[in-house]
């Protein structure tokens, strides 16, 4: 059997990235016999690639679960590499990922960063990233209680998936892939390199529906598992994610009551922490500590929502 297929996802409006070409040539040349599968809403022309190593699968319609539950009947190798089409790819560090993949390991990640960090929406995007892809994920995997993956870029052991992955469709792939991986106590390796990079959205719009997205995956995540083993678990994940900002805004107001100066050094303090010591970007981890809160409440009021949606459908 083949060592590995890329399989990445191309939707209405994308065009194909060139950047991953460029990347299964450079696997090519030093793994061999690299294949990728692009699964798309609509026909693509990738002639002018010449690239026979790339099969097109066109599925209108689909989620990118049900896109990860068909590659693996399309991909024939021990491994597959899933990449978002809008990633621009570190080559040299993915290969670092999947030279160090071996017979002990069932899935690895890395750190996804973003680029064009230009105007207010990105710079508070990129630090809630740092956050979240530098932090949050690997203390919870370190702790024993992660169940989520970076959906951007993962790696996996195609054997140990193919059966385990549920046949559910969920707008909530990387959740779903990270609650398998819990429940069967597969092996994780989390590469401290960063493994790709996508450009942030500069549209406040945007991240709010991009909030309700989550909001609506988590929901269908809770529904999934309601009477499982997991489910705290899952909670626990969304508490961590969603509201870790609440006993940092406690310690300091309670801080500030008791001593003003105290309050406002550990407010630098966070905010430090936050920008990754780039104190040129501080004031936007001071806009990111207050604006991103209202972000986290619009998720979990929508999650409310959708329980109260279910609630009302099952009475009637």
């Amino acid at each position: 059997m083949e060592k590995l297929t890329i399989v990445t996802f191309i939707s209405n409006n994308e065009s194909p990235n060139l950047n991953l070409f460029s990347l299964l040539n450079t696997l090519n040349t030093a793994v061999k016999n690299i294949k990728m599968i692009i699964y798309t809403d609509i026909d693509i022309n990738i002639d002018s690639f010449q690239n026979k190593s790339v099969d097109i699968t066109i599925c209108p319609g689909t989620t990118k679960y049900k896109r990860i539950l068909m590659s693996f009947m399309n991909a024939k190798t021990e491994n597959i590499l899933y990449i978002d089409n809008d990633i621009t790819p570190d080559n040299d560090n993915l290969l670092k990922l999947i030279s160090g993949f071996n017979d002990n390991t069932d899935i690895a990640w890395g750190y996804i960063g973003v680029t064009e960090i230009n105007g207010f929406i990105p710079n508070l995007i990129a630090i809630d990233k740092l956050l979240s892809h530098k932090i949050i994920r690997p203390l919870l995997w370190k702790f024993g209680i992660g169940i989520s993956v970076p959906g951007q870029v993962f790696l996996i052991n195609t054997s140990k998936f193919r059966n385990d992955l549920p046949s559910y469709d969920t707008v909530f792939d990387d959740l779903t892939i990270g609650i398998i991986t819990k429940q069967f106590n597969y092996s994780v390796s989390c590469l401290p390199l960063y493994l790709g990079y996508e450009k942030p959205s500069s549209a406040f719009s945007t991240l709010v529906m991009q909030r309700k997205h989550w909001a609506k995956g988590f929901y269908q995540s809770i529904c999934n598992n309601i009477h499982d083993k997991i489910l705290p678990y899952i909670l626990l994940h969304g508490l961590v994610y969603h509201f870790l900002w609440l006993p940092v805004w406690i310690i300091i107001v309670f801080a500030g009551l008791f001593s003003i100066p105290l309050g406002v050094i550990i407010f630098i303090i966070v905010c430090s922490c936050l920008c990754n010591r780039k104190f040129l970007r501080i004031g936007y981890s001071f806009a990111y500590a207050v604006v991103f809160p209202f972000i986290h409440l619009i998720w979990f009021f929508t999650l409310i929502y959708n329980i109260l949606i279910e609630i009302g459908q099952t009475k009637e």
